[in-house]
């Protein structure tokens, strides 16, 4: 009897769970698009103080659901918690630096983009399940979908992006879309990475409505991609689309679907580049409005046309092959291998070497190697040059040479290329982060990267494997992430927020368990664990908070001296030191109210600090040359000009004649 009445409750609790399952989705998948989508809105989220609110928004969570139990069981593969292990390891590698760095505040900078990382790794770990896949992925295309969607309107609207960095004139935005992520390279790469993500959806979602959208974005990301005119943004869709064609189930369906998503994206790309005033940002009031118009009805004729095939094609009963069975990536892997190095092979053997040997030495050339002035034109496009990528590696390369196994200290390189750079090149981050974490963090810390990225390869690996009959989304979020890692090999996008959120949250969804049947949701158990998870939830606050409050601060002090209310910006440049009394950057900035002021010796005592806590960072130097100029002291301030010319000698600043 007791038996038959357990047995009679299993389909009621079933129903609760699928009910309960099916909310924690949909809030997860809305969660997903909100935030993607409001920091795509908010520049990206470039290091602080986005990366640290990050940091916040994720660690919040884990803290009160660790505190309360109201966190799920979610055991970690092994996978996942070797990635979320050595991801915790850069962060703390990344403190120990401080302690030869030399510039504490950048080192927390470099720590928080780290923690970020982590923090939304183990947030997805912790909560995301198998049945949330498709919804969390879902998210994760609307919300990129939205910003791209946004940034090709901005190219036929121009008022949509307000911002002065966006705007060349009242009839003219910059020729390479960024709007409003803030960096072309950075938005084409975002595009490219749900390109995975609009094809899988495009044929396998449930509702014809979701395939309708993800059919038409697809289209929309391509042309996006395309306005930015990002070389490597072209790449890494390349690899987003061959790279789901190895992954993904084949079908008769998804074929044809790619063909058509592929020519509609071909004949929007195709008419894009034969309108020059287009391509230039002449979108505006003035010349290339009527190509803007006929372009933006285009896309929308474009995008309804393959969302619409996407739908008809959901009626038509095709062969699968490959859907829950063994898809043989491997296999087609080789085949695509073998195809490239048949054509490669060819071309060298029909006298291609010569071509091979000019366009690596075009590479290496500091500059793009277009006409003048065109450098950020639709030329761009057909250039080999590296726009000094070369030299910036090169750069790495060396300052890590330096100091092998420890690096010179997180977020040093900057400081390094300014004092020993023979480029004029104004930048801050190698454009290539694994080189970076050599160069800043040495051997230990690329060993502890190799050990994170091991553990993404893995997960995606054991979970393509496991995938059963949803191969097709695991395999578009293993493309997802792959497309990230791929191009934080020749750019900064880890330091732009938004990607390295949109690639953890992809991993997390694809190596999420799934919920065993009769399973009833429990709460987080042992306390054991529920320690643990709430002690690093509140390290994970600890680390962040300090510098998102300070960063604010700072950028209130200036805006409030750029508007002339000096009471204010002293307030919050003193609350800033309060919260960091180890950045340089907070000090300066109340050195530059006090000079302001006219309190020179309240000036000079702040900006002397900036020196002790950065004492590589021109300038500081530069800022104390100046107070003590007008303080009288010549000898001082000579002496501090000198210090801020030889750690930059390559500024304008100390050129002959300024």
């Amino acid at each position: 009897m007791t038996d038959e009445i357990q047995t009679s409750a299993v389909p009621a609790l079933e129903r609760r769970n699928s009910a309960g399952g099916l909310l924690h989705a949909r809030i997860a998948g809305c969660a997903v698009a909100a935030v993607v989508f409001a920091i795509g809105l908010a520049g990206g989220g470039y290091e602080l103080p986005a990366s640290g609110e990050v940091v916040l928004l994720a660690a919040w969570p884990l803290l009160i659901g660790a505190i309360i139990g109201f966190v799920p069981v979610n055991r970690p593969s092994a996978p996942v918690l070797l990635a979320c292990t050595f991801a915790a390891l850069l962060v703390v590698w990344s403190l120990i630096s401080i302690g030869w760095s030399e510039a504490a505040g950048r080192s927390v900078v470099v720590a928080i983009q780290y923690a970020a990382v982590f923090s939304v790794l183990l947030l997805g770990a912790v909560f995301f399940r198998a049945e949330d896949r498709t919804h969390v992925l879902g998210g994760l295309l609307g919300g990129v979908g939205l910003v791209a969607g946004l940034a090709v309107a901005s190219r036929f609207h121009p008022d949509l992006a307000p911002q002065p960095s966006a705007i060349v004139g009242a009839d003219r935005m910059q020729a390479r879309l960024h709007w409003p992520v803030g960096y072309w390279n950075t938005l084409g790469f975002l595009a490219a990475m749900a390109i995975p993500l609009g094809l899988h959806f495009a044929a396998d979602a449930k509702r014809l409505l979701s395939r309708f959208a993800a059919a038409a974005s697809v289209p929309v990301l391509a042309i996006c991609i395309l306005l930015t005119l990002s070389r490597g943004s072209i790449l890494i869709a390349a690899l987003a689309v061959g790279a789901s064609v190895v992954l993904s189930p084949l079908s008769l369906r998804r074929l044809v679907l790619l063909g058509a998503q592929a020519a509609g994206a071909a004949i929007l790309v195709t008419e894009a580049l034969s309108r020059q005033a287009l391509m230039d940002g002449l979108t505006g009031r003035g010349a290339g409005v009527t190509q803007a118009g006929e372009m933006e009805t285009l896309v929308v004729l474009v995008a309804f046309g393959v969302g619409s095939i996407a739908v008809a094609l959901s009626f038509v009963p095709v062969p699968s092959w490959g859907q829950g069975t063994k898809v043989r990536p491997w296999l087609r892997a080789g085949v695509c291998a073998a195809l490239i190095l048949a054509v490669g092979g060819g071309g060298l053997a029909a006298g291609g070497g010569p071509r091979v040997e000019r366009a690596w030495n075009d590479f290496r050339s500091p500059s793009l190697q277009v006409e003048q002035g065109r450098a950020n034109s639709v030329e761009r496009l057909s250039a080999l040059g590296s726009s000094g990528r070369w030299q910036l590696w090169k750069g790495a390369v060396e300052e890590g040479n330096s100091a092998p196994l420890k690096g010179t200290g997180a977020g040093s390189y900057e400081l390094w290329w300014n004092a020993n750079s023979p480029s004029l090149m104004v930048v801050r981050n190698v454009h290539a982060q694994y080189l970076e974490v050599y160069a800043e963090l040495g051997l230990i810390g690329v060993i502890l990267m190799l050990g994170f990225l091991v553990g993404l390869a893995w997960g995606c690996v054991l979970s393509l494997k496991r995938s059963g009959p949803d191969l097709g989304a695991v395999a578009a979020a293993s493309t997802t992430l792959l497309c990230f890692t791929v191009s934080s090999a020749f750019d900064w996008g880890w330091q732009v927020t938004v990607l390295p959120l949109v690639a953890m949250v992809a991993f997390a969804a694809a190596a999420a368990p799934s919920r065993q049947v009769g399973e009833q949701e429990r709460w987080l158990a042992p306390a054991g664990g529920r320690l643990v998870l709430g002690f690093t939830a509140a390290a994970l606050i600890a680390l962040a908070l300090p510098p998102v409050v300070a960063t604010h601060s700072i950028t209130r002090s200036q805006k409030a001296v750029g508007s002339g209310d000096l009471t204010v910006a002293l307030s919050q440049a003193k609350s800033a030191v309060a919260w960091q009394p180890y950045s340089a950057a907070a000090w300066l900035q109340e050195g530059l109210v006090y000079d302001r002021l006219g309190a020179g010796r309240q000036a000079r005592a702040a900006i002397v600090k900036a020196t002790d806590r950065e004492p590589n960072g021109w300038k500081n130097w530069y800022a104390l040359s100046g107070v003590e100029a007008r303080a009288g002291n010549v000898k001082a301030s000579l002496r501090a000009y000198r210090r801020a010319r030889d750690l930059n000698p390559n500024s304008p600043l100390f050129q002959v004649g300024n």
